[in-house]
């Protein structure tokens, strides 16, 4: 929020090149050089069938999502993407050595955890920190610093509760602590729909902690 206030929003983008930098030297210098004991070839068909599925189905979906809304192109673009990992997907099972394994999506728990519920529930947790700004500032009229100072709240109580998820996990069980904390996380994002410009601060702090708690 400063950053975009002081310079532009472009710097957002330029402030990531000195940090890069800095962790690529500390990546080099620190980090081990381990190599695997046996080489294998890279499965360039899978990679470029992956690829392309991808790439259409995300810009099929820009285009399906535009202002002006393109529907023989989007649906062309989504039919492409269908088609590509179609066969991708036959191709990853028959290689030998595929870019990606499938194997693990046999196993129920991975499946759920990833593709199907934990696809869903992953999608409103990652979607809340792009719309909270949105609606602070342009719902709200904050400034991108004031709005940037009540997500601190979100993102402290998110990296600060790291600290304790392992006593809590080994106190009550994983599977405990998911039931209980994926009702925490949904009623702390519906919680977010009650933040309004006239709500007092401690409030909107306390939704914010409750929200960027649960969902770390």
């Amino acid at each position: 929020g400063f950053i975009t206030s002081a310079v532009s929003w472009r710097w957002i983008f330029y402030i990531n090149l000195p940090i890069g930098i800095a962790a690529i030297a500390l990546t080099l210098a620190v980090i081990p050089n381990h190599r695997g004991g046996r080489r294998t070839s890279f499965d360039m068909p899978g990679f470029l069938l992956l690829a392309f599925a991808i790439g259409c189905l995300t810009y099929g979906f820009d285009v399906a999502g535009g202002q002006r809304i393109e529907v023989s192109t989007a649906l062309a673009l989504l039919v492409a993407a269908v088609v590509a990992g179609s066969l991708a997907v036959r191709h990853l099972e028959s290689a030998r050595e595929p870019v990606v394994r499938l194997d693990a999506l046999r196993r129920a728990a991975f499946f759920v955890a990833c593709v199907s519920g934990g696809g869903i529930s992953r999608a409103a947790i990652s979607a809340t920190p792009f719309l909270l700004p949105l609606m602070l500032e342009v719902g709200f009229g904050m400034s991108p610093l004031d709005s940037g100072l009540l997500l601190l709240v979100y993102m402290l109580a998110n990296f600060l509760i790291l600290a304790a998820t392992n006593p809590i996990v080994r106190r009550f069980g994983m599977r405990r602590v998911l039931i209980v904390n994926g009702a925490i996380t949904a009623a702390g994002i519906a919680a977010c729909a009650l933040i309004y410009p006239g709500l007092p601060a401690l409030l909107t702090g306390a939704i914010l902690l409750l929200s960027g708690a649960s969902r770390s």
